[in-house]
């Protein structure tokens, strides 16, 4: 199953290091980290609607 992780440098709740260590343990994932907080969808919505418009075309 794809899976699609967006992690934010400077996230604390959900660290990077943890998002990058799960995307790697599965098969079909993606990872991309933002220089962000936990918000990173806030603070660049840009960016990350761009990423997930690419996930969804990739696995569509």
């Amino acid at each position: 199953m794809p899976a699609f992780f967006v992690a934010g440098t400077y996230d604390v709740p959900a660290g990077a290091r943890d998002m990058a260590s799960a995307a790697a343990r599965m098969k079909e994932a993606t990872y991309v980290e933002l220089r962000a907080t936990h918000f990173a969808q806030m603070e660049q919505p840009d960016v990350v609607h761009q990423l997930l418009l690419e996930f969804v075309e990739h696995v569509g």
